[in-house]
């Protein structure tokens, strides 16, 4: 949203595309809505937020006619695409996304005031018979600032983000210490691998931790990710996490993009680029 509470779509071209057969459509969401008619048990969400897009919840959550707003605009998008729910990805409260902990972009009243955010859109008569689910950090440094148990009753699911639980930002010594060499990790682990992180974070300790902060097991629903992190550098240690990588203070960094690869990539590199898939 915008600092006004106007929900938007981030990307214009996602509206005009044309898909590839046999949703040949112009735009994005009438290319989902075929792909719903071939298959009627499908329901399509959209997300508004995310981590380069959650400047203004915070000041939007705490004033609400801005709230209002912001919801009448989100449920307006809901009805013009013909989406089944909405999905609030605020990452996160008492955060503030990319702008990290930085005025006007989180507040102190951040977790109760998302929690009345939320019950807002569900008492809003656009949202009878839609979904309404949230987008959740994995790792405590961001679920630890909110209500999950207040949250839960307005909520159809809450999306657990267990994906990029580790990634080339993880450093010996935590975030304050010399970032001299990052460390591998499994970015989205089902257990712990032993990894010598500041904060070892896995999917089993994200679901228990939910769990026990009072949300149904049956609201959960895992985030799986169709990608791949890499490090440069990294020794040999014959394990499959915790070997030092790249190092920072010596050579010129990668460019974001070479951090990140997509899954044909990965799949490339172990056909035709020599590398060797394992299995821990």
């Amino acid at each position: 949203p915008d600092q006004n509470g106007d929900c938007y779509f981030i990307t214009p071209a996602s509206l005009t595309q044309v898909g590839k057969a046999p949703y040949t459509q112009t735009g994005i969401p009438n290319q989902l809505a075929a792909l719903r008619a071939d298959h009627p048990h499908l329901k399509l969400m959209f997300s508004v937020g995310g981590w380069t897009d959650s400047d203004w919840f915070s000041s939007i959550a705490a004033d609400p006619a801005k709230r209002a707003h912001f919801i009448d605009s989100c449920v307006a998008v809901m009805n013009q695409y013909g989406f089944d729910g909405i999905d609030i990805d605020w990452e996160h409260p008492f955060v503030g996304g990319e702008n990290l902990y930085a005025t006007p972009y989180v507040n102190a009243n951040d977790p109760q005031n998302y929690v009345d955010m939320l019950a807002a859109f569900r008492a809003h008569p656009g949202m009878n018979g839609k979904r309404l689910s949230v987008a959740v950090v994995a790792a405590a440094y961001g679920y630890r600032w909110l209500l999950p148990e207040q949250m839960a009753q307005y909520l159809d699911t809450f999306n657990l983000m267990t994906y990029d639980l580790h990634g080339q930002w993880d450093y010996f010594g935590g975030y304050s210490g010399p970032k001299q060499r990052s460390i591998t990790g499994h970015q989205s682990a089902l257990y712990d691998n032993v990894q010598p992180t500041p904060d070892v974070v896995h999917i089993d300790k994200a679901v228990s931790a939910f769990i026990g902060l009072g949300v149904p097991s049956t609201k959960l629903m895992l985030g799986a990710p169709f990608y791949g992190r890499a490090w440069f550098n990294a020794q040999n240690t014959g394990s499959m996490g915790g070997q030092t990588a790249y190092q920072v203070a010596a050579d010129k960094p990668p460019s974001e993009n070479d951090w990140f690869l997509q899954y044909y990539q990965v799949r490339n590199l172990i056909t035709n680029g020599g590398y060797t898939e394992y299995w821990d």
